[in-house]
């Protein structure tokens, strides 16, 4: 119980239109924050102005280690209404660390779908992928990357597809498929 009011305070301070208690607020969130927090962290970042506290909310989501954190940030990248914060939201990803392997096709698609800088990040996130991928969603995305080669008209985005392709190939190669 004392979880979740400590909790509902953290959400509080972050919805505080006192920037400095949001600012304050934000620190405590990093020292003994939850993931159930990281929904109200990305309306913020979303929707605020101030560029500190911007800074502050990327390097948090850079520094996630809890990988509860992942389907949250998974359900953002998919919610077209966080648009406007999608390239940080991708490079934290792959900034953080934690493994979102099991979401290969939705990086696939973004780098098929999206701007070259969104397909950049969305690129690296593919590129650190450690754990194991199921063949299947390898096999989709290969079959993805070949079909839209052809079409994609950017030259840079043809050669980072094209390199692509080679990365998603290796995957699992050097790890241990069960």
């Amino acid at each position: 119980m004392e979880d979740k009011k400590r909790i509902t305070e953290l959400i509080n301070g972050i919805k505080s239109d006192n920037a400095e208690l949001v600012l304050s607020t934000l620190k405590e969130v990093r020292k003994e924050g939850s993931t159930a927090i990281i929904p109200e962290l990305l309306l913020l970042l979303n929707n605020t102005n101030n560029e500190e506290i911007k800074k502050s909310i990327t390097n948090l989501l850079n520094d996630l280690k809890d990988k509860k954190a992942v389907p949250h940030i998974i359900k953002a990248i998919k919610n077209k209404k966080y648009f406007n914060i999608l390239h940080t939201l991708i490079s934290s990803c792959w900034e953080s660390g934690l493994d979102y392997s099991k979401y290969l096709n939705i990086f696939i698609d973004l780098c098929l779908t999206s701007e070259y800088l969104i397909a950049l990040e969305a690129f690296t996130v593919i590129e650190n992928m450690q754990e194991i991928v199921d063949e299947n969603e390898k096999n989709i995305a290969l079959k993805k990357l070949k079909d839209s080669i052809i079409l994609e008209k950017n030259n840079e985005k043809q050669t980072l597809l094209n390199e692509l392709v080679k990365i998603v190939k290796d995957i699992n190669l050097d790890k241990e498929v069960i």
